[in-house]
């Protein structure tokens, strides 16, 4: 996992990190300080979890649980009920600013900026059909919608 600066006039590319062994169940990571990653878990009861870059688990937020009426349905099925990708800000504060959400980077190997699209609607989460050349996504509306970007036009 690598951490890069979109708005840094230096070097893009800030860090890295790989993962260890002992945080084989952690996905979605994501730095949540210098030396700390906030993740959610591919199994288990926790919703999230924050690890430090050892890959010792340091404290938990949440539990899958709580989400549904039926606590018997095991956490991985809950949590693929509820599923979105998380967001942090390094700076601990809530990102409000959308606008800032409609940006996309396409990245090349080496870490240079390829493409920049400014989409319509700012997302939450999206998946692209490169056959198909389209960007389809998940508005950040109190009711989400789904949208299409035709990226051949």
């Amino acid at each position: 996992m690598a951490l890069f600066d979109l708005e840094s006039p230096d070097e893009l590319y800030q860090k890295s990190f790989r993962q260890p062994n002992n945080m084989y169940l952690a996905v979605d990571m994501l730095w949540a300080s210098d030396s700390t990653l906030i993740c959610q878990q591919a199994d288990g009861g926790d919703k999230f979890v924050l690890y430090n870059t050892l890959g010792n688990q340091l404290s938990t937020y949440g539990t899958w649980s709580q989400m549904m009426e039926d606590p018997s349905l095991p956490p991985n099925v809950i949590k693929s009920v509820h599923q979105g990708r998380p967001s942090i800000n390094p700076v601990h504060k809530y990102i409000s600013d959308s606008d800032k959400l409609n940006r996309m980077f396409v990245f090349d190997y080496q870490g240079n900026i390829v493409r920049n699209y400014t989409l319509d609607y700012p997302l939450t989460s999206f998946t692209l059909d490169e056959e198909n050349g389209i960007i389809y996504g998940l508005t950040i509306d109190q009711e989400s919608n789904v949208v299409a970007f035709n990226l051949l036009q």
